[in-house]
């Protein structure tokens, strides 16, 4: 991670490519953000130093859309639409 204090960028490097990607405001744990350069789809794994790795193979596309695209993904809860133990499955 390097950090240029004077426009507050911080930057990280995609483990596919090598590309370094730059975010505006600091990352947090769990953040998705995609390459720009070989488009693959990583999260943050750690702040503290900067590490980003590819995101969980568990989730489908749509799920990892949502997720970069929410507020709330600190509280996703793959559950949380289900009502009864019934749709569990």
């Amino acid at each position: 991670m390097t950090r240029n204090m004077a426009n507050k960028v911080v930057v990280a490097t995609c483990p596919a490519c090598d590309t370094r990607i730059r975010f505006r405001k600091h990352p947090r744990r769990g953040q998705f953000v995609t390459c720009p350069e070989c488009e693959s789809v990583l999260e943050v794994v750690h702040v503290s130093p900067l590490e980003l790795d590819w995101a969980d193979e568990a989730f489908d596309d749509d799920e990892i859309f949502d997720r970069m695209h929410s507020h709330s993904y600190r509280s996703y809860d793959e559950y949380e639409d289900l009502e009864d133990e019934e749709d569990w499955d």
